[in-house]
């Protein structure tokens, strides 16, 4: 987004001040440089920085939330009701990736899957695990009663959420970018670990919060390397398994 002139990119920088940890960068063309703190995610991002003919630009990495900042409407609309919205199983080459919710008030917790078929060819590559993803959230948001009047989204960062977001703004809900933090994010991986091994008998589950994440995937390599059956199992979609041997 074009910004018109200094004093209005001045302006900008004083209302990001207030919700953002600002970065001091070296680079002469950035006029400001910061990333969420508190409730927002550190990986919101948003840069301001000027060209060789002095004009103004930023951008950022969710411009939803970036217009509600700049235009004074803070970062959330109060709500009744509170729902947080995770994955858990993009970074495992093994089997789907599980999309839950907890619902804060029900203290209730409920998941899906995305099949491993959407992180094979040609599903992979046409990103359709994206529109499955929105898909599922919808129908778990469903499953709950969540209507976009009194509810509140709160929603991990992850790319796999990227056109999630963006359906459930269109709907309505109020929804914020942010860390998924306990209790859906321990619910979620215990979930995930059942499931690899209940669905594929795997139980080489590493918790990306404690466990080196190259040894899981070391162990999930070699899993695969035992059986070549298994492979039908994998997120062979991945540029990784182009020259697997």
């Amino acid at each position: 987004m074009e910004i018109p002139d200094q004093e209005t990119a001045d302006r900008f920088v004083s209302v990001l001040r207030e919700f953002l940890e600002e970065e001091k960068v070296p680079d002469p063309w950035i006029y400001f440089k910061g990333r969420g703190r508190g409730a927002l995610s550190p990986k919101f991002n948003v840069v301001i920085y000027r060209n060789s003919k002095g004009k103004f630009k930023i951008v950022s990495t969710d411009d939803f939330l970036l217009s509600r900042l700049l235009n004074g409407q803070g970062i959330v609309t109060s709500k009744e009701e509170r729902i947080d919205l995770d994955d858990a199983g993009t970074g495992c080459p093994i089997g789907g990736v599980l999309i839950g919710i907890y619902h804060h008030r029900q203290r209730r917790f409920l998941y899906k899957e995305i099949d491993v078929s959407f992180f094979q060819s040609p599903f992979f590559e046409e990103k359709r695990y994206l529109d499955e993803a929105a898909r599922i959230s919808l129908k778990l948001l469903e499953e709950v009663g969540a209507s976009p009047e009194d509810t509140m989204i709160y929603i991990c960062s992850g790319h796999i959420h990227s056109k999630t977001k963006e359906i459930l703004r269109k709907k309505g809900y109020e929804v914020m970018v942010t860390e998924i933090k306990e209790p859906l994010q321990d619910l979620l991986e215990n979930a995930l670990k059942d499931y690899l091994r209940e669905r594929f008998n795997f139980d080489g589950f590493f918790d990306p919060k404690k466990d080196d994440p190259r040894e899981g995937f070391q162990y999930a390599r070699k899993w695969l390397k035992e059986d070549p059956e298994r492979m039908r199992f994998a997120k062979t979609g991945w540029r990784y398994f182009k020259n697997f041997t």
